[in-house]
């Protein structure tokens, strides 16, 4: 989002009348086409204002600039000029789904030209863009250097979403009606609507509701279950939703990024396939930036922390995961697992994610996209089954462990597993690296290690006519128990 500087320091953003040129960018086929559809929205608006003559005049003119100017030339100079210019972003991410790079840089063209005919008409004196992926400064706004970037401004994180505050006020019948649907208090219904919808963050101070399903459970008096639309797509402008999950996990961490170079993106990165998953989750609501204590300046934190804002954001990562490794669409293993973990059982927990694992392709699932499966499984329950899931630091072989620690009471002995993930690996030297992190955590817990290893049937016990097939062979053990293995009758191809 860019503006001018004025509303970066908080000032109204019309503080007198103003004439509105309105600018929709979302209707040109191709970035080709973007430059004549920013002049049929101004011939369009030129008819409006000042008739077919004024049309004929505006469409005589050379250049966007000099349309421009033929066009706010009819408007009493007493007047202000205000542009407001939506999905500037829509054309340059149709062309790079489809890898049409000489498309997405003539949408880059025909915006940098329009941004500096803003720019060259000084009666216009505020100047708005919107639109979902933010593109580096310098690859668009190059020359217009009166924009300013306020997508992370405190004023603007303000105008983003629902306060709890705003939503008792201004809902206050269709709170009551959505708990009544669920025979829960008003507090409860507005706690379940937190968990699902809340925790967005743009300047790294505060946090907001997602409007639009806020608003859809209200209307509707139930809560969604669903994740995000176009959480299946394999193809995220260019990057595969697998590797676009391994940049954002990181081996389980989400580590601290700057905003700047994390954020904003170009074609060329895009081309390149550089472009981090991280930025592209950030900017579709799957991440947000947790919420800091302000610099003593008063401006956001220079580096954030980013993490999955709620349960709906866990759910479309974890439909998202399915798609890319071929899983069935299906989560309703979800609720025997939560089952599990509340429990506290290792053997129920290793046979549900053994069950979870073997519906997948056995060739999309690397080690990588295993340790993924156990992870976004993990976290999507974590809050409500009472325990934190972190990665340990990488083994000197290169490969992670999960470490689940659940909650315990005062006077309680804390239960923790180590979980160490592998493929076509020997489980024992799995399980004796579990057993190694498993005593880093001390004696005064109760530690289960648990080694689970993807592992394709040998030849040797596979007919002629079969396909290979596959299953994931889960070994632990509790202190000095002997280790037990789990394994699943089942096998899948």
């Amino acid at each position: 989002m860019a503006a001018y500087e004025w509303l970066k320091d908080g000032k109204p953003l019309l503080d007198a009348p103003h004439f509105v040129l309105r600018f929709f960018l979302g209707d040109a086929a191709t970035g080709s086409k973007l430059r004549d559809e920013i002049r049929s929205a101004l011939l369009r608006q030129a008819l409006n204002l000042g008739g077919p003559a004024l049309e004929q005049k505006v469409a005589e003119q050379s250049s966007l600039a000099a349309s421009l100017r033929c066009l706010i030339s009819v408007v009493p100079k007493e007047i202000p000029i205000a542009v407001l210019v939506d999905e500037y972003d829509y054309t340059v991410i149709q062309d790079v789904a489809e890898r049409n790079w000489d498309a997405a840089e003539d949408a880059i063209k025909a915006l940098r030209e329009f941004f500096m005919a803003g720019k060259s008409v000084s009666r216009i004196s505020r100047f708005l863009v919107t639109g979902v992926t933010k593109f580096a400064h310098t690859s668009i706004f190059s020359g217009a250097n009166n924009f300013q970037d306020i997508t992370h401004a405190p004023v603007t994180s303000r105008m983003m979403g629902f306060t709890e505050a705003e939503i008792r006020a201004n809902f206050p019948a269709e709170l009551g009606r959505l708990a009544a649907n669920y025979n829960m208090t008003v507090d409860a219904a507005l706690q379940q609507l937190t968990d699902m919808y809340n925790g967005y963050c743009f300047d790294g101070m505060t946090s907001c509701f997602t409007p639009f399903p806020v608003l859809q459970a209200l209307y509707s008096k139930r809560f969604s279950s669903m994740g995000m639309a176009g959480a299946t797509q394999r193809d995220w402008i260019g990057k595969h939703s697998l590797k676009i999950l391994q940049d954002v996990t990181r081996k389980g961490e989400f580590v601290m990024v700057e905003l700047p170079s994390v954020a904003a993106m170009s074609v060329a990165d895009l081309k390149a396939g550089k472009a981090d998953g991280r930025s592209l989750l950030l900017q579709v609501g799957l991440l947000s930036i947790v919420p800091a204590a302000p610099a003593s300046t008063g401006e956001p934190p220079e580096k954030v922390t980013c993490h999955v804002p709620n349960e709906s954001a866990r759910t479309t990562l974890l439909q998202m995961l399915y798609a890319a490794v071929e899983h069935p669409l299906d989560t309703s293993a979800l609720k025997p697992l939560h089952t599990a973990l509340v429990q506290r059982s290792h053997a129920a927990f290793g046979t549900l994610m053994a069950e979870t694992v073997e519906k997948c392709s056995y060739k999309l699932l690397h080690e990588a996209a295993l340790h993924l499966v156990f992870l976004l499984h993990l976290n999507l329950l974590e809050t409500s089954a009472g325990f934190k899931v972190r990665a340990l630091p990488t083994t000197a072989s290169g490969e992670a462990d999960l470490v689940v620690e659940f909650d315990a009471k005062p006077g309680e002995v804390q239960l923790v597993w180590i979980i160490e993930l592998g493929k076509n690996v020997s489980a024992d030297r799995k399980l004796k690296q579990a057993e190694v992190c498993g005593l880093a955590q001390g004696s005064d817990k109760t530690v289960v290690c648990i080694a689970a290893v993807l592992r394709e049937e040998t030849a040797s016990k596979m007919r002629s006519d079969e396909t290979p097939q596959y299953r994931l062979m889960v070994k632990y053990h509790v202190g000095d128990d002997a280790a037990c293995y789990c394994q699943p009758e089942h096998k899948h191809d």
